[in-house]
């Protein structure tokens, strides 16, 4: 029987975890470049309403095992303009998992995020996600979870290259086989 996951708003106390799962070896790539400072300026500032972004620690069973992250575009319009995303209520969103990563249930439990976390804001339209290029494993689970290809492009400040991928809140209402691993119930 898999985790049952649930979402809490990232609190200072998180900070640690958050640094230790960013240089876990598949995170490396993506997040290793991030300093235990600059992991406590940015997201300290997310905690403290400085920054327009709203990060989560994803808890199994009681247990910190991940970061979830959402920010609406228009809140960042570098990055809006760099993605080419016309919708100013289209979200972006980051996906951490520590060291339950690799056991399938990324697609699940995305899609739970954005249902139960992101999309609860009913102005909310869709969900524009960047993994890295190279970062196969992403691309096929964030495919699982329904997300289809957009286009690349190549990220405004770390220059490499971007898989952008997009669900919208209309497709995340049909209900996979991914929701069953994490024990999600379809929300009509």
């Amino acid at each position: 029987m898999p985790p049952r996951f649930s979402f809490h708003p990232l609190t200072r106390g998180d900070l640690g975890d958050l640094h230790r799962w960013m240089h876990l070896p598949h995170a490396r790539d993506t997040f290793g470049h991030w300093t235990f400072e600059a992991v406590e300026e940015v997201y300290g500032n997310s905690i403290d309403g400085v920054e327009p972004f709203h990060a989560y620690t994803v808890r199994a069973e009681g247990r910190g095992i991940g970061m979830m992250s959402w920010n609406r575009f228009r809140d960042f319009p570098e990055m809006r303009s760099c993605y080419e995303v016309p919708d100013l209520e289209a979200i972006n969103c980051d996906v951490l998992l520590g060291e339950m990563a690799h056991r399938g249930l990324g697609p699940g439990l995305i899609r739970k995020f954005l249902r139960e976390v992101a999309f609860a804001d009913p102005a909310v339209t869709a969900c524009v996600i960047d993994p890295h290029a190279t970062n196969t494993s992403a691309i096929r689970a964030y495919e699982k979870a329904g997300f289809r290809f957009v286009r690349r492009v190549i990220d405004f400040e770390d220059k490499v290259p971007l898989h952008l991928m997009e669900l919208t809140r209309a497709e995340l209402g049909v209900w996979t086989a991914a929701d069953a691993l994490i024990g999600t119930e379809m929300h009509g």
